[in-house]
């Protein structure tokens, strides 16, 4: 079973360098490094030299605003050092996925997304048990969410001005738009209830 897996990993690394995603001298092996990882994700998703151009712009960007820590960890996905990921759309896409990835909040996180809808860029984080995170970067940022956790848990968000915005407790976890009061407002988020 070994040697097919490994059998298969030297030919997918093969024809990627057969197209010219990676160099020949790498092709024995998957992409270990950032920069081949971002390459062969660019290559699966069908994107131009252009529109990964842009959307490393866009990832540059928003590394600027996050908190001290985080790293690019994909072709559009930043790591937080608290364990939240930033997914940026792709070019041409209105909601943020990851290459191999849904457009959904996965099971037992907590997403925001940037845009009403469920569209934009997503803040998606599993949340520790009555602890409040600051949104950082995606502070005043919220649009809609989902809360994707176990059922008898629900997530709270708060501003720093106007106190708690919304719950999820009563919410079916989902919200395409949090309303004009609430919207862009979010600072800080906390899983309660029976968690």
């Amino acid at each position: 079973m070994r040697t097919r897996s490994k059998l298969v990993g030297i030919l997918a690394a093969a024809a990627l360098a057969a197209v010219g995603v990676v160099s020949p001298s790498s092709a024995a092996s998957a992409p270990t490094t950032l920069e081949a990882r971002i390459t062969a994700e660019a290559k699966t998703a069908g994107l131009s030299a252009q529109e990964v151009t842009e959307l490393q712009g866009k990832v540059d960007a928003e590394l600027k605003r996050a908190p001290a820590g985080a790293k690019q960890i994909s072709l559009n996905q930043i790591a937080y050092r608290d364990g939240a990921v930033i997914t940026l759309t792709l070019p041409g896409e209105k909601r943020a996925r990851a290459v191999a990835g849904t457009p959904n909040c996965p099971y037992g996180s907590a997403c925001l997304w940037e845009h009403p809808n469920f569209e934009g860029t997503r803040f998606e984080r599993s949340l520790p048990c009555h602890t409040w995170i600051d949104l950082g970067a995606f502070r005043d940022r919220t649009s809609s969410y989902q809360d994707n956790q176990t059922a008898a848990a629900y997530h709270v968000t708060y501003n720093d001005g106007q106190g708690v915005l919304w719950s999820t407790q009563n919410t079916n976890g989902l919200s395409s738009y949090v309303g004009d009061s609430r919207n862009d407002r979010a600072d800080w988020i906390m899983l309660t209830g029976a968690c």
